[in-house]
């Protein structure tokens, strides 16, 4: 502020401060970047919503976008009025600067008719100064980098190919990088020598589960001559190996790259071994590039989220719900609550919707006017077995007038024997201030789970006891399908337990949870305890403490496992608990990064 008293002061040569960009964060879904909203440029004019007047050589950049690993995709929405493509690279950190993506804006028939145009993007984490080059003449809307709609992160770890082929693998052919051919980034993988259908493959053990869903997908071309490719999935469920297509053969040309995308649906059993693999071409070389999997996310369960339409499913007290083009976070319209004299909220009811035991994430957009700024938290209305109860599941966050805050936090629904209500709102700000929501979602988060046996529906995989009883698989109760594991016949604390070796990761940190149920008592304690092993010695720990469980009922033990930094020499999880006599059960573990 000395600049400001030194200008007060009638000071002339006052010091003025450097500019300090703030860094531009998106969310889960993508960023979008406003062409006209840079921060340096060369040649350029900003034109209302679009930059204009651009020529060979111009340049702009954006400072301190903040990447997510997941965003994959990148669109460019702009008008073409030539008669010639022109080309877009847009650089990391300066002109000069690796580039990382480089599009073909081809004519759109006049300035004023715009167009869409989405490539593949490499994806990059952390935060770039991003520079956009210009060969030619454009009006340039906006750039959008995002990830793909409805599905969780990307399993694959080496999906672009820039290091080496580590996690693929050939039987009959040699892997390798080129730099030849590549969708993103400078590189691809390259499978040559291939004496027949050579297949370039991956293994998904670990990756995917049982009973689950994921979408595939990746690029491909080849060489020598135009071939058919077709992608394959190999699946072993309790010793019995089936090769089914997962993407039927398409026809691919010489130099020239396709996409190919399915759907692999893991069968629910004992998951032996998954692998997938692109094949099909008799002779010349298979490339890929940008290979993805990713689980299939469950459906939004607020039916108008978006408020595009009206705000059906929505209403406020002490206040006025309409949907508005006064702002909003995407699309044209939001929701506002206006008129506030009180602390009127935005309320949505999913009793209906809701599963009593599950868990939901949640995600409101959330903007404020009226005032400089004003808190806001995410509150939980419950009425269970006749008593209501209210509790916020996101905290109050300040947010400033005029910007758009996302706020997240999980549901967990109780498992009461009546729930009559269950409500979500935003509120928090004082009478008089406005309040806006957007791009409201409620759905179960996607889980990678490192365990391919906590579903029990075949049989126990590599679960053991070291106690005295009975450990099956039962059909007598379940938490989820139509099997869990049973330990009867207990003598003891006999416990339930997996061996994490070769699972978890050595100075990493996971979140473990398993859904348990007693029997033969009125209730029980049931914990959750870990064995640690660093060079031999082992230490032990309470993961989560001991939880009152009541007979045929199912609850959830959920923490973190903090794997010590060390020479592993045991990792174990175990449920234990309840005396002699007391039977155990068990379903839906999971152990996740």
């Amino acid at each position: 502020m000395d600049w400001i008293d030194c200008f007060r002061a009638g000071g002339s040569n006052c010091p003025v401060p450097d500019y300090v960009p703030t860094p531009r964060t998106g969310d889960s879904n993508g960023i979008v970047l406003q062409a006209e909203d840079y921060d340096d440029m060369h040649g350029i004019v900003a034109a209302g919503d679009a930059i204009a007047y651009v020529d060979n050589g111009d340049w702009e950049s954006f400072s301190r976008v903040v990447f997510d690993k997941n965003w994959d995709n990148l669109s460019v929405t702009y008008a073409n009025g030539g008669g010639a493509p022109t080309t877009v690279t847009l650089h990391a950190d300066s002109l000069t600067g690796p580039v990382i993506a480089t599009l073909q804006l081809p004519p759109t028939g006049g300035w004023g008719t715009s167009s869409t145009i989405t490539v593949p993007f490499m994806p990059i984490s952390g935060e770039r100064n991003v520079f956009v080059a210009y060969s030619g003449g454009v009006n340039v809307d906006k750039f959008s980098f995002s990830a793909p709609a409805g599905l969780g992160p990307n399993l694959i770890a080496n999906n672009e190919f820039e290091e080496n082929t580590n996690g693929w693998y050939s039987w009959n052919g040699t892997l390798s990088t080129s730099s030849q051919y590549a969708v993103t980034g400078a590189q691809s993988l390259r499978a040559t020598d291939r004496n027949g259908n050579g297949p370039i493959a991956t293994s998904l053990n670990g990756l995917v589960m049982p009973g689950k869903s994921y979408e595939v997908s990746m690029w491909t071309t080849v060489t020598g001559a135009a071939a058919s490719v077709n992608v394959t999935q190999a699946v072993n469920c309790a010793g019995q190996t089936a090769y089914t297509w997962l993407i039927n053969p398409v026809a691919v040309q010489v130099g020239q790259w396709t996409q190919l995308t399915g759907t692999l649906s893991v069968p629910d059993c004992v998951l032996n071994d998954i692998q997938i693999f692109a094949e099909g071409p008799n002779g010349g070389d298979l490339y890929l590039d940008h290979v993805s999997v990713r689980a299939k996310l469950a459906s939004n369960l607020v039916s108008n989220g978006t408020f595009e339409s009206g705000t059906a499913g929505w209403y406020t007290y002490s206040g006025v719900a309409s949907s508005t083009t006064a702002r909003a976070h995407s699309g044209t319209h939001s929701l506002l609550i206006g008129n506030r004299t009180g602390n009127a909220p935005a309320v949505t009811d999913l009793t209906s919707v809701v599963t009593k035991g599950a868990s939901y994430g949640v995600s409101f957009w959330v903007s404020i006017g009226g005032a400089t700024s004003a808190n806001v938290n995410l509150t939980q209305k419950v009425t269970c077995d006749g008593q209501t109860t209210y509790s916020w599941f996101v905290n109050p966050v300040t947010i400033n007038d005029g910007q758009w805050v996302e706020l997240k936090g999980t549901l967990n629904i109780p498992t009461c024997a009546n729930l009559s209500e269950f409500q979500i709102f935003a509120e928090g700000p004082a009478a008089g201030v406005d309040m806006y929501v957007d791009d409201v979602n409620v759905s179960i988060p996607t889980v990678t789970n490192l365990l391919t046996d906590g579903t029990f529906e075949s049989q126990l995989g590599s679960w053991f006891t070291w106690g005295t009883g009975t450990l099956a698989v039962t059909s007598a109760r379940a938490h989820e399908g139509s099997k869990s594991l049973l330990f009867s016949n207990r003598v003891g604390n006999g416990p339930i337990a997996h061996s994490l070796l070769g699972v978890v990761q050595p100075g990493k940190s996971y979140q473990v949870s398993m859904w348990t149920s007693i029997g033969g008592a009125a209730s029980a304690s049931v914990n959750m305890t870990s064995a640690l092993g660093c060079d031999g010695a082992d230490s032990y720990a309470w993961i989560v403490n001991p939880t009152t469980v009541a007979d045929g009922a199912w609850v959830k033990l959920s923490g973190t496992l903090n794997v010590p930094n060390c020479n592993l020499t045991n990792a174990l999880v175990y449920l234990e608990g309840p005396g002699t006599g007391v039977d155990m059960y068990v379903d839906e573990a999971v152990v996740s990064p």
